[in-house]
């Protein structure tokens, strides 16, 4: 559990870094003149020892992308970010994090991870969007029965009793 409440901490404190750093900020201001150093900022982040980010994207609030390493954003259904999203995102200082998507082909649980990004006099311009893959929460569930012995078992589920880990 502490593996996994360290590991998503953290993907937390990565976006919410992100959204405060000059060079997205810049970016989303509509200076394009910093588009190498928000593109080199988002490298970074996802290349990031143990994030398994999938993408990392700038969106305006009409859910264009601005700026997207190394792909674009998969849409969910037909939506980068899903209706009524944008305009809670715009309204906090908080991360959230949407509800577990998963890629039955690629056989991959995922969650966006949203922080809206505010100019020098505080107005939002824009929202990051991460994509975070689930599989490293995975790894420490399906080791249970390996850690804890025959017959134990482990899961997590999300905000709506949805199982997205189990051994």
């Amino acid at each position: 559990v502490q593996l996994i409440d360290t590991y998503l901490a953290e993907r937390l404190n990565d976006v919410e870094t992100l959204s405060e750093s000059d060079s997205i900020k810049n970016m989303l201001a509509g200076n394009h003149n910093g588009n190498a150093a928000a593109s080199n900022t988002l490298f970074t982040a996802l290349h990031r020892d143990i994030a398994d980010y999938i993408s990392i994207s700038l969106l305006d609030f009409h859910n264009n992308v601005i700026l997207s390493y190394p792909t674009t954003p998969a849409l969910h259904g037909k939506y980068l970010i899903l209706p009524g999203l944008t305009q809670q995102i715009k309204a906090t200082q908080k991360v959230i994090v949407s509800d577990v998507f998963f890629d039955p082909l690629a056989n991959n649980p995922s969650v966006d991870l949203y922080a809206r990004v505010v100019d020098n006099h505080l107005q939002p311009t824009g929202i990051i969007r991460a994509s975070l893959s689930l599989h490293r929460l995975w790894q420490p569930v399906d080791a249970t029965p390996q850690q804890e012995g025959a017959g134990s078992y482990a899961f997590v589920l999300d905000q709506h009793g949805v199982r997205i880990a189990y051994t």
